[in-house]
């Protein structure tokens, strides 16, 4: 197993124990719309480059998802997200976007309080600027969990960890991108 992964992965098993799973009315079935920040990683993207360059990992996240729930159980997005300046080396940039669907599966603990797991493919475009400007897409499995405590019929607050297979290049450098968001989900 991967061990960057690890103390995020432990967060989430400690934070889905720990928090108290309080008797409200269950999340009802229908569509919904989650926006989410958070901090997205390039996995081994520094090692890449060459030991010269100064290299600065991370960005901030912005996503936005519309899904469908099923039921207490099941549910499908489809979503877009803005991965920032995942690599910055001297006037180098990669930015990152990712278009996804994805599948979701909800272990619920309580009325409130649920863990889910998801599984889906994404199409990541990374976009390099300064010196010669480059371009590539990459479609990819996606696979990750998070948390949802329900805040009534139609909101919830989550939280989410998530990663894809490495993408990139000699041009980008090579990488798994890895986000950690927190946000809500609103029914409609």
């Amino acid at each position: 197993m991967n061990t960057h992964l690890l103390p995020a992965l432990r967060l989430l098993l400690v934070a889905t124990f720990l928090l108290p799973a309080v008797p409200a009315a269950a999340i009802e079935a229908g569509p919904y719309l989650s926006g989410q920040l958070g901090y997205s990683k390039p996995v081994g993207g520094c090692a890449a480059l060459p030991a010269a360059a100064a290299c600065k990992e991370g960005a901030a996240l912005l996503r936005f998802d519309l899904g469908y729930r099923f039921d207490r159980f099941f549910a499908a997005e489809v979503g877009y997200a803005d991965l920032g300046n995942l690599l910055q080396s001297g006037g180098n940039k990669v930015k990152a976007t990712a278009v996804e669907a994805v599948g979701k599966i909800y272990i619920p603990f309580g009325e409130r309080l649920s863990m889910h797991y998801l599984l889906g493919a994404t199409r990541i475009d990374l976009k390099r600027s300064g010196g010669v400007a480059a371009g590539s897409a990459y479609l990819r499995g996606k696979a990750g969990a998070g948390i949802d405590w329900a805040m009534g019929r139609d909101v919830a607050l989550l939280a989410e960890v998530a990663t894809c297979s490495r993408v990139g290049d000699a041009a980008t450098g090579r990488f798994r991108p890895l986000t950690l968001s927190a946000g809500a989900a609103i029914g409609f």
